[in-house]
């Protein structure tokens, strides 16, 4: 079985890790751990465009430091030989998507942010598009303490 699990840096991706923890895997499941860098438009940017080349060579670095970091983690739950990572500069939606087919994934696990309402209308849906486009089952990952949080949070907006 090949498991593709789609990370960066928040909440939801750490309880999408802790879900793949749950379960016994047999030691001969793949793993790969994708990152995706959204590319930044040279027109978005200030100053120099060589500044702007540096500056995402950077990014991509620290992203493949943190997804080594989490390829440690996930090593541990089958043999650590069958877990590899990639970071990818591209569309997140359309690269999550396209690594699933080209890589041949059996699965996909992607944790969601779980905006609701204006948010979601301008930020739009990654988890949503990737299920609606990807080539396997997919698998969307909620940090389980989200719902509280965001009952705080319209609370919070309420009385001001």
């Amino acid at each position: 079985m090949k498991v593709l699990l789609a990370i960066d840096d928040c909440k939801m991706s750490e309880a999408a890790i802790e879900e793949l923890k749950t379960r016994p895997w047999p030691k001969e499941t793949m793993f790969r751990l994708l990152n995706v860098v959204e590319p930044i438009h040279a027109d978005l940017a200030y100053g120099d465009t060589r500044d702007m080349t540096s500056y995402i060579y950077e990014l991509i670095s620290k992203r493949e430091e943190f997804v080594q970091s989490k390829v440690d983690v996930v090593s541990k739950l089958v043999n650590p030989g069958n877990v590899s990572s990639k970071v990818i500069q591209g569309p997140v939606r359309d690269t999550i998507v396209k690594e699933a087919k080209d890589w041949g994934a059996d699965l996909l696990v992607m944790g969601s942010h779980g905006r609701r309402g204006l948010k979601r209308f301008l930020l739009g849906s990654v988890a949503e598009s990737v299920l609606a486009l990807a080539p396997c089952p997919v698998e969307i990952v909620k940090d389980p303490n989200w719902a509280a949080e965001e009952a705080t949070e319209q609370e919070k907006a309420a009385e001001r």
